[in-house]
């Protein structure tokens, strides 16, 4: 967890195994812990994840331009996770479903 926490971003930000999975894996391992060092991590992964939705630059290794729309690998996974990071709607961790 605290490879996960101080890691600078990855390549990739999809559910899967992007950023969108490392932000989630953290902020559910924050509550799951007490604390910890881990809600910086999860905070830094967010307002990536976020800047990056915002700018139209999300990274899926696909070609620039191409839509992906998929849940997993990604925009709607990717928004999925923002919600629940943002507002907290009661939306279940997709990761307890797997």
């Amino acid at each position: 967890m605290a490879a996960l926490s101080s890691h600078s971003g990855l390549a990739l930000d999809d559910l899967c195994f992007g950023e969108a999975a490392r932000a989630s894996v953290l902020k559910r391992s924050t509550k799951a812990s007490n604390g910890r060092d881990w809600p910086r991590g999860a905070h830094r992964a967010f307002a990536r994840l976020r800047a990056s939705a915002d700018k139209g630059d999300l990274a899926f290794g696909w070609p620039q331009g191409v839509a992906l729309p998929g849940f997993f690998q990604g925009t709607a996974g990717i928004g999925y996770q923002l919600l629940r990071n943002d507002f907290d709607l009661t939306l279940p961790d997709i990761f307890t479903f797997c």
